[in-house]
């Protein structure tokens, strides 16, 4: 059963998936962000963040914002930070919006946010 398990994992089949509380992690701010693209470069561009240590996940989408990328900082500053650096220094990237997700109430496994008593 061990070697077939490991051939899954080996394979790509199989892969371990952890779902956590970001604020146990130090990262209290989730914020989605939506960037426009030029019509060739979703696959190139959509490269970068999705290697950046601040996003959680990144894809390539439809419609006039044509990337997505949920991010994860540890305050609004480092938001701010990240994208006035990092998402800014992306050439290809003709214009961003951004939401900030509210706490999350209940999430996977009954996690709650801090502060929270429901």
């Amino acid at each position: 059963m061990q070697r077939r398990i490991t051939e899954l994992r080996d394979s790509g089949v199989l892969y371990c998936d952890i779902d956590t509380d970001r604020a146990r992690l130090g990262l209290a701010i989730r914020t989605q962000l939506w960037l426009t693209v030029p019509p060739t470069e979703p696959a190139a561009t959509g490269l970068a963040p999705a290697r950046h240590d601040e996003v959680a996940f990144a894809a390539a989408i439809t419609g006039t914002r044509n990337l997505y990328a949920s991010v994860s900082t540890p305050s609004v500053r480092g938001f701010y930070e990240y994208l006035t650096t990092t998402v800014s220094g992306l050439p290809a990237v003709q214009s961003v919006e951004s939401s900030l997700v509210l706490p999350t109430v209940k999430g996977p496994a009954g996690m709650r946010s801090p502060g929270t008593d429901h």
